[in-house]
């Protein structure tokens, strides 16, 4: 079976998020910010560190949040959400940065791409390493400073 070549817009975006992170790292930036379940109690939610001033990345992230083996999906990728992003325990549900709240089978859609896992960072990778991914292992990815539109 012949595997799909990546895409330009993808090798971009993933070059363009390993300096982010590079340079954050070179400036002192708190790489601990990204959230995982295993990094400060924030659940299973994976988000940016900080919010980009830039549009990203320009594809449509859409389809239903679910969960499967501990981690969210969107339209069956495993996510990184926007900066700002958080889990609401009690509700088991997805808190936006403007305080939408995402419940697991809500529609979600707004701008970013899907990078393959493997390009990403340690700091989205590794929370998501084992997350059921695809045959591409790609990872939907929100753009940092994006909003999201929900659908109940």
């Amino acid at each position: 079976m012949l595997k799909r070549p990546m895409p330009v817009m993808q090798l971009r975006m993933a070059a363009a998020s390993l300096l982010v992170l590079a340079l954050g790292a070179a400036c002192g930036g708190d790489e601990s910010a990204v959230v995982a379940s295993t990094s400060n109690g924030n659940g299973p939610v994976v988000a940016h560190p900080a919010e980009e001033d830039g549009s990203g990345a320009s594809a449509q992230i859409e389809g239903p949040l679910s969960m499967s083996s501990g981690c969210l999906l969107v339209g069956g990728y495993p996510v990184v959400w926007p900066y700002g992003t958080t889990w609401d325990a009690d509700a088991q549900a997805v808190r936006l940065s403007d305080g939408q709240v995402v419940a697991l089978g809500d529609r979600v859609s707004g701008g970013g791409g899907y990078p393959h896992l493997p390009d990403l960072g340690t700091e989205f990778a590794e929370p998501l390493t084992d997350c059921p991914t695809n045959e591409y292992e790609e990872v939907a990815m929100f753009n940092a400073g994006d909003q999201i539109t929900v659908t109940k």
